[in-house]
């Protein structure tokens, strides 16, 4: 995101579901999201997840999911601009002297650049269902992530000068090295069934714990399921989502998916 400000993309996805028998199904899909008001194409993805059913009530209102998968994702990190400041000076009671601004020193620019990613999810399902309506479920992922080393990147550094205007201080290449990062997830979501129409909307709330490095991702969604017929359903969303970290950005996302279960 450029200085922080949050983004606005978009997301299309299409995915697979193979029932190989009751209770057992394996699942795969691709996805493409674009960045920087939609703009750019921020990163392809594709997945393949198995999932199984654990435990299943009599009356089939309760049940438990367990699900392994992998995704790669090729990511491209968009032009960053960032700037730069002074050291702040405080008063006694902690409080800043003047303005950030009185601070302002000049901006750092570095290129973009693209990487590979995988990422491994480990994932337990909790479902209930109280009534043909009602639909509730917790997910708790346990997800380990690797970046892949990237080329190095030109960076450049640009300063004031006294008439406050900005001028190349310096360039240099700037070496993106591969990391780990281990994230337990935690995601609500509350589906309902409209009474005789084919449609199921949904609200969700995801939240996700650095347990490598400290990190916090947060994510809201709300969508709409429109089933087709019993193997083709249609999935339009909107979702803000948050984080400290580098690796999504942060803003607002809108996606289309399309899903065939056989």
């Amino acid at each position: 995101a450029q200085n922080g400000d949050d983004d606005f993309g978009g997301e299309l996805s299409v995915e697979v579901e193979k029932k190989i028998k009751p209770g057992l199904s394996v699942e795969a899909g691709i996805s493409f999201r674009s960045q920087d008001d939609s703009k750019d194409m921020e990163r392809f993805m594709a997945s393949i997840d198995l999932s199984y059913r654990l435990f299943q009530t009599r009356d089939k209102k309760f049940n438990i999911k367990s699900s392994i998968g992998f995704d790669y994702i090729l990511k491209q990190n968009l032009k960053e601009t960032s700037k730069k400041y002074h050291d702040f000076a405080y008063d006694e009671s902690g409080a800043l002297i003047g303005s950030k601004e009185d601070y302002y020193k000049g901006y750092n620019v570095e290129e973009r650049f693209k990487r590979n990613r995988y990422r491994g999810n480990l994932a337990f399902c909790f479902n209930y269902k109280p009534s043909k309506r009602w639909n509730f479920s917790l997910k708790e992922t346990f997800q380990y992530n690797h970046y892949a080393s990237a080329d190095s990147i030109n960076r450049y550094k640009y300063r004031l000068n006294d008439d406050d205007e900005p001028y190349l201080k310096e360039a240099d290449k700037k070496y993106i090295a591969s990391k780990d990062r281990w994230i337990l997830r935690n995601k609500f979501t509350v589906e309902y069934n409209i009474k005789g129409l084919p449609l199921n909307p949904f609200a969700s709330v995801d939240f996700g714990v650095g347990l490598s490095k400290s990190t916090f991702k947060q994510k809201y969604t709300a969508g709409l399921d429109f089933n087709i017929n019993k193997q083709n359903r249609l999935t339009t969303w909107y979702r803000f989502s948050h984080e400290d970290d580098d690796d999504e950005p942060n803003g607002h996302l809108v996606g289309l998916s399309y899903k065939f279960e056989f």
